[in-house]
């Protein structure tokens, strides 16, 4: 009897881990969904469990209209959710995704990369720049993918270039011109030829204030006017400050 009942509580044990694990896990591929002129999904960090309150966006693919465009701003948040991942590689857990691979059109020219994306991963963009928006080296690496050109601060370019002879140093660097705790203050960069005339980036937000515009000094005296070919000088770098009022 204490045999069966011992094997009857192992049995009753194995069930219950099985049933726990199973709503941890996904059963399936996750839904894609659709915003603006890209596809994505919700997936938890560091793994492909969708039930968790920590989850995070991850770049699929375009939309229709996403094929159409030459420059491309990747969202910061998507659902109220950080854009984390662009690209997915399968981790291995049970359930879990396949590898997303990420193909461009041939119109797509320039990719602008957010401060909030940690991984890049199987983006396939031969004729595509991406202008990588990063504080540090963790996103220089594209792991299994291809671009024409990787494009980051010159500040970060000069850390990392004797390491990374495929990145170049961006020209136009674009900053938020407020403090913020553990936060990146730079908005975006870019890179312009001689005679090209600088992208206007998507408006930044900011709780209690409204954006009016950006300038070429921080105290915000003189407004960037985009229709304006930028005179920067060969190994310089032109700083443009993002404008607030108070609500």
């Amino acid at each position: 009897m204490k045999q069966k009942t011992k094997k009857r509580l192992i049995v009753a044990c194995v069930f219950t881990t099985c049933f726990l694990l199973s709503g941890c896990f996904s059963k399936g591929p996750a839904p894609i969904y659709r915003s603006g002129y890209f596809t994505y999904i919700h997936l938890c960090d560091n793994s492909n469990r969708q039930n968790s309150k920590d989850k995070s966006i991850v770049i699929v693919g375009f939309t229709q209209s996403g094929h159409e465009q030459e420059t491309l701003d990747i969202p910061c948040t998507i659902d109220g959710q950080p854009v984390k991942r662009i690209g997915l590689f399968d981790e291995g857990y049970p359930g879990g995704d396949k590898s997303r691979h990420i193909y461009c059109g041939n119109k797509l020219k320039k990719l602008y990369i957010p401060h909030t994306v940690v991984d890049i991963q199987y983006f396939h963009g031969d004729n595509v720049s991406l202008m990588i928006c990063e504080e540090s080296i963790r996103v220089v690496s594209l792991w299994g993918s291809t671009c024409k050109n990787k494009y980051i601060s010159r500040e970060l370019y000069e850390k990392v270039k004797d390491h990374k002879d495929d990145c170049f140093p961006a020209n136009v660097d674009f900053q938020l011109n407020y403090q913020m705790d553990n936060e990146e203050t730079q908005y975006r960069v870019d890179y312009v030829q001689q005679d090209e005339t600088i992208s206007m980036p998507p408006k930044p937000e900011r709780d209690g204030y409204s954006f009016v515009g950006w300038y070429t000094d921080a105290e915000c005296n003189n407004i960037w006017n985009f229709n304006s070919v930028p005179l920067i000088e060969e190994g310089g770098t032109l700083v443009l400050y993002a404008g607030w009022e108070t609500l």
